[in-house]
């Protein structure tokens, strides 16, 4: 993807552009402002966004896939997505969860690999409605992908001074406090630094 590394990384970090970003899709699951962010010791995180009361009533959404055996009953009812410091993103799910993992190429390009876990369905090709449901993910990662090349000219633009940050983007904060801690702080430049002003909500 034409972009650095961070912007990628950014993307998955929130949930609120999912009316702007995913409006057709995801945004008709999933309920951005119910969304909680939670910080993890060394840069990892946990967003945890309840599926709408809508969807829930509408009955199960294992569309015929197996199940993974003894999650909590949470993982039903939300999508619970994980960062784990410094590269590999997981929305968890109960049939079956893709592994985003970005590497940074160079300044100006991140490379996403995806890579899919699932419960056994046996022998042979999986099971079309498995394919059905990868597909409708592409779908998704299609429409984050065609907002990171735009938001990279914005951050180079002239004009750009910068974004405040909220709640919702906290994951972020705290990742890239843990990224200068692994440069060292000293390495970086006093303007760029993210200092570690959210470590006393981290939950160890």
């Amino acid at each position: 993807m034409a972009c650095n590394w961070k912007v990628t990384a950014e993307a998955f970090l929130e949930v609120y552009h999912l009316r702007t970003v995913h409006p057709r899709t995801v945004a008709g699951f999933l309920d951005h402002r119910g969304a909680t962010m939670g910080l993890l010791d060394h840069g990892h995180t946990r967003m945890v966004t309840p599926i709408r009361p809508e969807v829930l009533a509408a009955g199960p959404r294992t569309l015929g896939l197996p199940e993974i055996e003894g999650l909590d009953p949470l993982f039903a009812e939300a999508n619970v997505a994980y960062g784990l410091f410094p590269d590999l993103i997981t929305p968890l799910d109960t049939t079956g969860f893709p592994f985003l993992v970005f590497r940074p190429v160079d300044v100006g390009t991140t490379r996403l690999d995806v890579v899919w876990f699932a419960p056994d369905w046996g022998d042979g090709d999986p099971p079309a409605v498995w394919e059905a449901r990868r597909a409708g993910f592409d779908v998704v990662m299609q429409e984050d992908e065609r907002n990171m090349e735009p938001i990279q000219r914005s951050i180079e633009a002239a004009a750009h001074g910068g974004v405040p940050l909220s709640y919702q983007e906290r994951r972020i904060w705290h990742v890239h406090s843990w990224v200068d801690r692994m440069i060292g702080p000293e390495l970086v430049p006093d303007e760029l630094r993210v200092p570690p002003l959210l470590d006393h909500l981290a939950e160890g």
